[in-house]
């Protein structure tokens, strides 16, 4: 029962994404009306599974993570096709996820392109056999044959003896982007160059550099902008790629973990431990079921993400409340019984703690790691770090949900927690009595 609700809510979660991403998708329930062939199932289906890819010759964004990342996984996947395995952008994450600081000037060039193209939505990414010189292209405003044609380029320094060197090999271009801020020592730098030919007589070629200079544009984004952004998106694809061990990390030691403690130290049976064991590893057991549903899903596009993340967290919290309810005696005397709320409050509290401490300390773990131990180091401290934080975070948010459920009772409901009150002071009474008629028999 429990894995069926939980499929119930991960299938509907999926498909509200899937909905929202092809326009043309139509829900299972029309189906069944004759309008739908067994062959749009199976599409529908394969559609499903499919990773979405870096088509066409603009910026491909999911909108499942950060704006940066999905820009620079875009032009990664355009840029190394065979490696992403036709331009999944899934893949594309991943590699982010995985490369060295050796790889940061190259990044920063597609990162350039990514943000031109984002910031000037009539442009588009042009393909290799149009020319080699050209990154991007826009049509003819006019309306008449042909098109206009960019390069972009970013070099770190600024230098603009550098930049204008590749003028000189890439020529062919209409316009040559630049970062904002090297776009007025370029074209000093080219027309302090030109107005030298034009003394020494040399007509023609301080013509090309005056051509040159008026080439210059800006992409629409500073160097240190898109160095910004370059290297947030590679912490952020390094988060998404150890997200899903973190989060399933801690919640085997949330549910798992004190129950074994507690029978480590002998305050509870063998039977009662093996009873909260089992209980805790179902739950955790479908949080794995989750998570590989989330690997199938569109070639794992939401896993790590906090969508994805939140739908993992959601399905621990429901099978670990069914069993409640089952302890319980069922929905209805669960919903009255002020030990469920306060642990429902917990509960809810433990997840949104987990998650958000989850995350930063997978962030702060994998930017140390990743100074100490490169893409690896990063990868071990990210996880260290998300679950020592995130553990910690969620057994304070688990007392904070409890007691402000308490409050709340106290507030609203506050017959409840005297009722709960009372049935303590019984119990309690009722074991010294029972200890008293044991000392009697002494």
């Amino acid at each position: 029962m429990k894995l069926f609700l939980i499929a119930v809510i991960l299938i509907i979660g999926l498909r509200l994404d899937f909905h929202s991403a092809y326009a043309g998708y139509q829900p299972l329930g029309t189906w069944a009306d004759g309008k739908i062939t067994a062959f749009d199932q199976w599409d529908s289906v394969r559609q499903m599974t499919s990773a979405p890819t870096a088509d066409g010759n603009r910026p491909v964004l999911p909108g499942v993570s950060g704006r940066n990342l999905e820009l620079l996984q875009d032009a990664v996947a355009r840029k190394y096709h065979r490696v992403t395995q036709g331009k999944q952008l899934p893949i594309a994450r991943r590699v982010l996820a995985d490369t060295s600081k050796s790889s940061l000037p190259k990044l920063r060039g597609y990162m350039a392109e990514a943000i031109f193209l984002d910031k000037n939505p009539d442009y588009g990414y042009i393909g290799k056999t149009n020319g080699s010189q050209h990154d991007v292209y826009m049509k003819n405003p006019s309306g008449g044959p042909g098109i206009i044609t960019g390069q972009v380029k970013f070099v770190m320094d600024g230098n603009p003896k550098t930049y204008a060197n590749h003028m000189v090999k890439d020529h062919r271009s209409k316009h040559f982007f630049v970062p904002d801020d090297h776009v007025d020592s370029l074209r000093a730098y080219l027309k302090q160059k030109a107005d030298r030919l034009c003394q020494e007589g040399k007509l023609e070629e301080a013509k090309k550099l005056y051509r040159d200079m008026n080439r210059v544009k800006p992409i629409g984004a500073t160097s240190a902008q898109i160095d910004s952004a370059t290297r947030q998106a590679l912490r952020e694809a390094r988060f998404i790629r150890i997200a899903p061990y973190v989060f399933l990390g801690i919640a085997a030691i949330m549910t798992v973990g004190p129950a074994a403690l507690e029978w480590y130290r002998g305050e509870i049976s063998n039977t009662e431990a093996l009873y909260k064991i089992g209980k805790g590893g179902s739950t955790l057991v479908v949080g794995v079921v989750a998570d590989r549903a989330l690997v199938i899903y569109r070639g794992g596009i939401l896993r790590g993400t906090l969508r994805g993340n939140v739908l993992t967290a959601v399905a621990v919290l429901l099978v670990d409340t069914s069993w409640q309810v089952y302890e319980h005696g069922g929905v209805s005397n669960a919903i009255h019984n002020p030990d469920f709320l306060i642990r429902c409050g917990g509960g809810v509290g433990a997840t949104t703690c987990a998650l958000i401490g989850g995350t930063l300390g997978a962030e702060g773990g994998t930017v140390v790691g990743t100074s100490v131990g490169g893409p690896l180091g990063g990868m071990i401290g990210g996880i260290v770090g998300g679950i020592i934080v995130g553990t910690g975070s969620g057994m304070i948010g688990y007392f904070g949900g409890q007691e402000g459920t308490k409050w709340v009772l106290r507030k609203f409901a506050p017959e409840k927690l005297y009722e709960q009150e009372n049935r303590a002071i019984e119990a309690v009474l009722e074991t010294i009595t029972q200890n008293i008629e044991e000392a009697k028999k002494f």
